[in-house]
């Protein structure tokens, strides 16, 4: 007995090559080997498969070996060569398109905190130039008021000043002047003090108090308590257009058909 007549001997190199290949030489269901193939069924069965599963395929079984000759240059291999081949063709279509998505992406994002960054910019340029106006605003109204002021405070310095002279000289004439003089100049000075008097009862008749206060614009007001986020980013789910097709060139159930937009998602922040 040839110890090689049930064997097919290669090489260890080559043994290596496919050692880890998963091929399952038993019945997953009965536990026996597999040795015939039911030809309308297109599967590998055993002893136990026939009576229960392929009692009406009698014709169309045969032996595995049979079935198996020839393996390497049958149709069913190079199919599944092609539909390897095919499948890894599709795969590589949908990396670049997922790559293409993602560089996508990533000039969206550039491009919308370029927009945030710009409307930020604008918002802060159109807010100082706003204040600028009102901080000159203010400055014009608080120097006009403080000139009202001035202009009054001036007039009651220098009626202080006279009535002040006055004083004095009535001192001076009550202590060294003679009494006709004195008689005299008590009436002068005295007309002098109603006409100073009149004069300054004139001047603040017309004097206004200042009060100034600030009201803030509305729109200023709604948007530091009504805008509650600088703007909404929106997500537009779509589906793929990546096909896959198995080895009968049928279409994967799974398979999507093309770019249609399924669900919409706001992010606000």
């Amino acid at each position: 007995m040839r110890i090689t007549r049930d064997h097919n001997l290669i090489l260890i190199e080559d043994y290596r090559k496919i050692e880890n290949v998963n091929v399952c030489i038993q019945c997953e269901e009965h536990g026996s080997k597999l040795e015939m193939y039911c030809k309308v069924h297109e599967k590998a069965i055993c002893i136990a498969c026939f009576p229960t599963k392929h009692k009406d395929c009698s014709d169309a079984i045969i032996p595995l070996a049979e079935a198996a000759k020839n393996a390497k240059t049958s149709t069913t291999l190079t199919d599944l060569e092609h539909t390897i081949n095919e499948i890894l063709v599709n795969i590589q279509k949908c990396l670049n398109d997922r790559e293409a998505a993602t560089e996508k992406i990533e000039i969206q994002e550039k491009i919308i905190k370029k927009r945030i960054f710009d409307t930020r910019e604008t918002i802060n340029k159109h807010l100082d130039d706003l204040e600028r106006k009102l901080l000159n605003e203010l400055t014009t109204i608080h120097t006009s008021c403080k000139s009202k002021y001035g202009t009054i405070q001036n007039q009651l310095n220098e009626m202080e000043k006279e009535i002040k002279r006055l004083q004095e000289q009535t001192s001076q004439l009550k202590r060294f002047a003679p009494d006709i003089q004195v008689f005299l100049s008590t009436h002068q000075m005295n007309k002098e003090i109603h006409d100073e008097v009149k004069s300054i009862t004139k001047a603040l008749s017309s004097v206004r108090n200042y009060n100034i206060e600030i009201e803030i614009h509305q729109g200023i007001t709604s948007l530091l308590k009504d805008v509650v986020y600088f703007a909404g980013v929106k997500v537009d789910e779509s589906t793929i257009n990546c096909p896959f097709k198995d080895s009968k060139n049928r279409s994967s159930p799974n398979t999507s058909t093309n770019w249609t937009a399924s669900t919409n998602q706001k992010i606000y922040s």
